[in-house]
């Protein structure tokens, strides 16, 4: 009988790898724990090996990916990749970092974490992440991945600081996303963060665990038409706020 192969991770080659047992992280503030994913802010030491990845603060960011499991009455997706949200957002990424938009448009990315088992059970027990252990009764062989980021200083774009003064930022951004051959799948207030500062660093788009990128062999019109209804929710978005801005000042 042949042994089936252990699944790992696949990596961008442009996007390194790392073990968070090497990152020197001394705190972890979670942040999400819902959707695809368990997003967490945490702060390294300025004496770890790979401290200097962030140079000028030791505050980021680590995306700790759920395995993906389809369900018996599941029928929204037909992948069985357990890596299924690790692999959309992680290519995601490594197509805008070689368009040069990380740490502009979007959040730096800093590499690729495969998570130690000690801190699996450190946030399992202490951070009170349950269905981190939890993913383990379905996947006990398999490494726990998460993405290595930049914590982007700033706040939430609200609706209508979009209407009066973001919205050619809103526009421009998501065309330079879209230009990397990346559409980013779930456009919403919550996933824009005005960077601190205001005008210096501008918006910035910081989810990308529901991203598409364009195959290979996808024709002209098949992407333009992705292209073309991402553009819609945007305008949409925008009128919907320029209604409400309206309606206030009437009111």
């Amino acid at each position: 009988m042949t042994t089936k192969p252990r699944l790992e991770p696949i990596v961008p080659s442009n996007l390194p790898v790392l073990i968070s047992s090497d990152l020197g992280i001394t705190s972890w503030t979670p942040l999400d724990h819902g959707g695809h994913s368990f997003v967490l802010k945490i702060t390294t030491s300025p004496s770890s090996s790979t401290s200097a990845t962030t140079s000028t603060t030791s505050t980021s960011v680590l995306k700790i990916f759920r395995f993906h499991r389809t369900l018996p009455n599941d029928t929204s997706t037909t992948s069985t990749d357990p890596y299924h949200y690790y692999s959309l957002e992680s290519s995601a990424y490594s197509r805008l970092k070689h368009s040069h938009l990380t740490g502009t448009t979007v959040p730096e990315i800093y590499g690729v974490v495969h998570i130690a088992p000690e801190h699996e059970h450190h946030l399992a027990i202490n951070q009170g992440i349950k269905a981190l252990a939890g993913m383990r009764r379905h996947f006990p062989e398999l490494t726990v991945v998460g993405l290595w980021m930049e914590h982007v200083d700033g706040a939430r774009l609200l609706p209508k600081d979009a209407v009066t003064r973001w919205a050619e930022g809103l526009r421009a951004g998501l065309a330079r996303i879209h230009a990397a051959g990346v559409v980013q799948r779930d456009i919403k207030w919550r996933n824009l963060v005005v960077g601190e500062g205001g005008g210096g660093r501008g918006l910035v788009w910081v989810d990308f665990s529901n991203a598409g990128i364009r195959g290979e062999g996808e024709g002209d019109g098949e992407w333009k038409e992705r292209v073309e209804m991402e553009r819609g929710m945007v305008e949409e978005m925008l009128t919907r706020a320029s209604r409400k801005v309206r309606g206030a000042i009437e009111n």
